[in-house]
This record gives C-alpha cells, structure tokens and sequence, in this order.
C-alpha cells in the first residue's frame, strides 16, 4: 500500500477545512491543512463584524463539539465571522 493513501492534504482552515481535518484524523488519516494566511481561518477574521446566518447547533459536529468541550459558545449564539 502506498503510504500517500492514507494521506489528505485539506485547503483552507477555516471552519469547515478544520472540521475535515478533525474528522479524517480521526479516521486514522494523515491530514495536512494548509492556510494562504499567517493564522488559522485568516480570511474569515477579515470578516468577523458579519453575523453568521447559522447559530452553533448547525456550526460544529458531534465530534467539533466533544473536542472543543467547553470552548463552544452557547447552541443559541450567531457567532460572527
């Protein structure tokens, strides 16, 4: 077996390229997540004055939410970019 099989280069890491991310590490992938920014979800801090139009019951999956524990902000909350 090739070893880069088992390997997924993920672009982008924002919410979602960080929820793959979490999610194929899980299933025993090898992830590399690249950013074009000098942070993680740099080009959605450009817009963090905008109001998601999703609150945070449809913002992290099980798996986001069990990792991130209590760092989850409450299920009610629109966050902001």
């Amino acid at each position: 077996m090739n070893s880069n099989q088992n390997h997924l280069a993920i672009i982008g890491s924002g919410p979602v390229g960080v929820e793959i991310a979490l999610a194929a590490t899980n299933a025993g992938l090898k992830v590399t997540l690249i950013e074009k920014g000098m942070d993680i979800a740099s080009n959605m801090r450009l817009w963090g004055h905008v109001k998601l139009f999703s609150n945070n019951t449809l913002n992290f999956s099980d798996l986001g939410k069990e990792v991130l524990q209590e760092k989850v902000a409450s299920p009610e909350i629109y966050p902001t970019g």
